[in-house]
């Protein structure tokens, strides 16, 4: 009998504890649908300012998109005071070769002399020290472009004697004596999350997207090619990281077609040496692909087919087909 009594004071105590827990768990679940309806409530007026948030980005998009084409059309005008019919003969490029295609011929250790006689007589863009191979080619560029004022600045007189239609950013004209066979447009050289792109260099002007070639390929859609093939479009920089953890090109290793030696380096490679790569993003800088991830994108909301007939690189991005099977014969 006693043990009855104690077993039941025992299973009394037992039921309080589990009522206690009971009781506590449903209060802990009614804080927690209070909590729930909290999160939703704060999530719908979070999700309208997100909307608001977003809509307000746009405006200021689209507003510094308007001042663009305000600052594009001042620098046009200023351009015309210096180099009369300047405007005429950029505007002229817009639709010039509609749905034809094009070449833009970059300056990487894959470029070969026969790859530039086999595009003889194709519509080409070409840039900065191409005229390295000239000595080894009877070819010659149809436009050539150059927006490095630092590497280039003090060769624009050689350039255009050498070069037929030239194309550089409003900047190069202090550097000039004579501009009468160049045209000149405005090019943003401002950084932003993603590289920015033009299809109307008249009213808008070109974007920087850490390559000369990327400015090539907004005149290439201005133009109105509907076909764009790389040529010698490496994009592959060799890097190093040095002992303080920065990480730079190595200009040690061969990067463009016409190096033989070390001593080959040019003025950008100086200027480049103390760049540190490892946060472009804060630095203001491109990745090297950058450029290319946004030609990628605008080409397939342009309907224009971009093939990459490089030999080797990293540009895998875009289809890659043999020059022999582009160009036949």
């Amino acid at each position: 009998m006693l043990f009855h009594k104690k077993e039941m004071e025992m299973l009394k105590d037992a039921n309080i504890c589990l009522r206690q827990q009971v009781h506590d768990l449903s209060r802990r679940i009614e804080g927690c649908e209070n909590d729930c309806r909290k999160l939703a409530d704060i999530c719908s007026e979070n999700g309208c300012l997100k909307e608001q948030l977003e809509k307000l980005r746009l405006r200021l998009w689209h507003m510094g998109y308007e001042y663009d084409r305000l600052f594009c059309e001042a620098e046009l005008c200023k351009v015309e005071q210096t180099v009369p019919g300047n405007r005429k003969r950029l505007s002229q490029l817009k639709g010039m070769y509609a749905g034809r295609r094009c070449f833009i011929v970059g300056n990487g250790p894959s470029l070969q002399m026969q790859d530039l006689e086999r595009i003889k007589g194709e519509v080409s863009f070409a840039c900065n020290r191409i005229a390295e191979a000239y000595p080894h080619t009877s070819w010659r560029p149809d436009y050539y472009l150059c927006t490095d004022t630092i590497a280039f600045a003090d060769k624009v007189a050689g350039l255009i004697k050498n070069e037929k239609n030239i194309l550089l950013p409003v900047d190069f004209l202090a550097y000039m004596s004579s501009a009468d066979s160049a045209i000149f447009y405005p090019l943003f050289r401002r950084y932003s999350i993603v590289p920015e792109f033009s299809t109307n260099i008249l009213t808008g002007g070109a974007y920087d997207g850490g390559t000369v070639l990327y400015t090539a390929a907004q005149f290439a859609v201005y133009m109105g090619f509907r076909q764009i093939i790389l040529l010698g479009v490496d994009a592959d920089y060799p890097m190093t990281v040095l002992p303080d953890g920065r990480k730079v090109v190595d200009w040690k290793v061969r990067s463009h077609f016409y190096e033989n030696s070390l001593e080959d380096a040019g003025a950008i490679k100086e200027f480049s040496s103390w760049v540190d790569y490892n946060d472009t993003v804060h630095r203001g800088l491109y990745a090297f692909t950058d450029g290319w991830k946004m030609l990628q994108y605008q080409s397939k909301q342009l309907g224009i087919e971009v093939i990459n007939a490089s030999r080797g690189g990293r540009l895998d991005m875009f289809q890659r087909k043999k020059l022999e099977e582009i160009c036949i014969g």
